[in-house]
């Protein structure tokens, strides 16, 4: 299981409206994928038989790891979303597709249609990142600028040990086996 931390935000640095409605709706979404041709099977297989790239595929293709490298079980970090101060966690449970994206409409403008899906269940929604579950070294790796970033084998560590206690929280809180913990979303 891998750990991925992916940017869904808008030129404002704002998170893209729909996404987090996606999330809880179970469709991870990874953005600057628009239009037909920025699919990113598309893209991969331009690149695996040397085929020129139009700038704006060559753009996306910062997001190939979301169609080469995640797999089922990986998890998803997703910062700011719904808000500044939160992430939410997802675990992905199917393999890449392109549909009709967060609005279900093809917007045909620059708009962030982020037809780049995979299926997943929520971990955990909204969670505040001022929390007492979250550390500091979770914090500074989801501050990373890039749009999606795999965690070192060593930052996987901590977040897993980050994710045991976010699903035990969320037991406890489901069934009332143990303490709430207050702030945590």
């Amino acid at each position: 299981m891998n750990h991925w931390m992916i940017r869904a935000i808008d030129d404002s640095r704002e998170p893209i409206a729909g996404v987090y409605s996606e999330l809880i709706a179970g469709r991870a979404r990874m953005g600057w994928s628009n239009r037909d041709e920025l699919d990113l099977r598309i893209i991969a297989e331009a690149r695996s038989v040397g085929q020129a790239l139009t700038d704006e595929q060559e753009d996306a293709s910062g997001c190939l790891p979301f169609f080469e490298g995640i797999r089922t079980h990986d998890v998803l970090w997703y910062p700011k979303m719904p808000k500044a101060g939160t992430v939410t966690v997802v675990r992905v449970t199917g393999d890449y597709d392109y549909d009709r994206g967060v609005n279900g409409v093809y917007d045909g403008g620059a708009g962030y249609d982020l037809r780049s899906v995979r299926p997943c269940d929520t971990v955990a929604p909204s969670l505040d990142l001022d929390g007492e579950i979250i550390g500091l070294e979770v914090r500074q790796w989801l501050n990373a600028p890039r749009r999606i970033r795999r965690a070192s084998t060593e930052s996987a560590v901590v977040l897993s040990r980050c994710l045991d206690r976010i699903t035990g929280m969320m037991v406890d809180r489901r069934f009332g086996d143990g303490p709430a913990v207050e702030g945590a979303w």
